[in-house]
């Protein structure tokens, strides 16, 4: 029987604590924890037989045997990571945003092509069953005309008002990752408009060729939200993806069907929500969902020697779009300590 992975958790967090949970799930071995919190470390290390809680990243590359990093950390870390990562034959997989800027991101996905690893950003909305659907559906329903994002957050609701921005920007890849798996390639040439009313509140508009583009992500507004709609000219598909179902409708044009919308929609949803639920209480997906199928894949990856599950080309294109937006919206990126 081949060995099993063995893995290590770069941050110890909320997001560590659930990749190292669905890393076990998924029937690796998990054997370092890294933090610079020695106490956070040593807690999330407890939790696994064979742990250890480290909180120098060299310590940790150098005395402990793993085939992959989860980095679960700030954005302003995650290059300094993923290099020493890759330099000492580790694939990576890294939270979003992949890295502060496109150019980075570059550099890093170059350097994983190099060297024969993966390193791949945690898109898990792209794994998600709704998602998947969404995809499969989308050739049945005809041209695409609209793609609407909207993310109503309550990641800042401690923060300081300066900072709602930043974690509006963390965002972004998000809808991004959606966009650039649906319509390949579209990114690059769109047209970006970004309005910032308030400090967390933005507002994107975008159009290419006959494709417009809307994206809201709201720091402030509630109830909070994770949606996406698809909009062809053969019917919608509506994306909860905070619980990662889908809905799809193709009625056609009638005073009946126009009636009977409000009913329609409720019902699909109703039976689109209940046969989720019971989904994920059988899986114990209980949080994140599409991360546990992400987590998977790209250990399935590892394993097999197939290519990443999200290509280079892929986590450029939206790293890029990204930059373009953030250029857009005169956003100043802070620097933190790395």
């Amino acid at each position: 029987m081949a060995e099993a992975l063995s893995i290590a958790i770069a941050g110890a967090g909320l997001m560590g604590r659930w990749h190292a949970q669905y890393a076990r799930h998924c029937g690796v071995r998990i054997a370092g924890i890294l933090d610079r919190n020695a106490g956070a470390s040593e807690q999330l290390a407890a939790k696994f037989p064979g742990a250890r809680a480290w909180t120098d990243l060299n310590d940790l590359l150098q005395h402990c045997r793993f085939d992959a990093i989860h980095v679960c950390t700030p954005v302003e870390s995650h290059a300094r990571i993923a290099e020493q990562a890759l330099a000492a034959g580790v694939n990576v997989l890294l939270e979003k945003p992949l890295a502060p800027d496109a150019a980075t991101a570059r550099d890093l996905l170059s350097d994983a092509n190099r060297r024969g690893l993966i390193l791949m950003p945690t898109h898990q909305f792209l794994f998600q069953r709704g998602f998947l659907l969404a995809q499969t559906a989308l050739p049945e329903l005809g041209r695409v005309l609209h793609l609407d994002g909207t993310f109503c957050s309550a990641g800042g609701g401690s923060a300081e008002p300066d900072r709602l921005d930043e974690i509006a920007a963390e965002i972004l890849p998000h809808p991004l990752s959606l966009m650039e798996r649906l319509l390949p390639g579209r990114l690059e040439a769109t047209n970006w408009s970004v309005f910032r009313a308030l400090e967390g509140e933005w507002r994107i508009a975008g159009a290419n060729n006959a494709v417009t583009i809307s994206i809201l992500i709201s720091l402030q507004g509630r109830p909070t939200e994770a949606s996406f709609r698809i909009l062809t000219d053969g019917g919608s598909i509506e994306l909860d993806l905070f619980h990662g179902f889908a809905t799809i409708d193709t009625a056609a044009v009638s005073r009946a069907t126009k009636a009977a919308k409000p009913f329609r929609t409720s019902a699909g949803r109703f039976i689109g929500a209940g046969t989720n639920l019971m989904r994920r209480l059988a899986t114990r997906e209980f949080a994140y969902p599409g991360l546990r199928t992400l987590i998977s894949v790209f250990y399935d990856a590892i394993r097999h020697g197939w290519p990443s599950p999200i290509t280079a080309s892929e986590s450029l294109a939206v790293a890029v779009a990204r930059d373009a937006l953030l250029e857009s919206a005169g956003f100043k990126r802070q620097q933190g300590a790395v």
